[in-house]
């Protein structure tokens, strides 16, 4: 049933050289997570040690080709993919702008562009790593995200886009990230924010890869029945 499980860093999921894409199916709800969701991820990332366990994720993988393009169908996990995406995204605006006069900085250069394609295939169609739900105008909002935070260039936000969700999230993150203390300083500068978008490459979760539907849907029942939390050991034994 299981074709694969495995932790894996956020920063190997989305990693630049890595050939996994991930498809929210048209039949996933809406994005749901809110405020108290964004402010505990933001908070565990920060606080906690390095490699801090963010959850499992189920995919069908039905690639035959290993060495294309492995598009693999979320069924379970996609709040978070979603989510990490979009904090990667205010990331990127944040350090965009927080270095705006550092031109000769060479290892902030870099670290965009590494941002930059952790969300987008390098190439010149420019495909999105993550294509999240079209629910409730998902989809849209989360390409204009990617226009107003620089990933992607020509692409502009739906009437009322920043009263739904997927804005909402992208600007509490952009809002944690631009805090300034009691002494008007910011929170987060440049190398703070590094450090954290390090804590962020180096959060685990559990990816299980199944073949079909149906071995899915048996597993995320297995696994969410149980009335305990399991552990990223268990998920992989599963």
């Amino acid at each position: 049933m299981i074709k694969s499980a495995q932790n894996k860093p956020v920063s190997e999921l989305l990693s630049l050289d890595s050939n996994w894409r991930f498809k929210v199916p048209r039949y996933q709800r809406e994005y749901v997570w809110r405020r108290d969701d964004w402010a505990s991820l933001f908070d565990d990332l920060w606080e906690n040690p390095v490699g801090y366990f963010l959850g499992s994720m189920i995919c069908i993988n039905r690639s035959v080709d290993t060495m294309g393009m492995q598009e693999l169908e979320v069924v379970d996990g996609q709040q978070r993919l979603t989510t990490l995406s979009v904090l990667y995204a205010a990331i990127h605006t944040c350090l965009k702008e927080c270095c705006s006069g550092d031109d000769d900085d060479d290892d902030i250069r870099h670290e965009l562009f590494n941002l930059r394609h952790r969300l987008v295939f390098r190439g010149p169609k420019k495909i999105l790593r993550l294509e999240p739900s079209y629910q409730g105008s998902n989809f849209e909002d989360y390409a204009a995200i990617m226009g107003h935070s620089g990933i992607l260039k020509g692409i502009d936000a739906l009437p009322n886009a920043g009263n739904r969700r997927l804005f909402r999230a992208y600007r509490f993150f952009m809002d944690r990230l631009d805090e300034l203390d009691n002494k008007g300083r910011r929170v987060f500068d440049a190398e703070k924010i590094k450090a954290f978008m390090g804590r962020l490459n180096q959060a685990s979760l559990v990816k299980i890869e199944v073949g079909s539907h149906a071995d899915a849907f048996t597993l995320f029942e297995s696994l969410n029945n149980r009335g305990v939390p399991l552990s990223a050991l268990d998920l992989i034994k599963n």
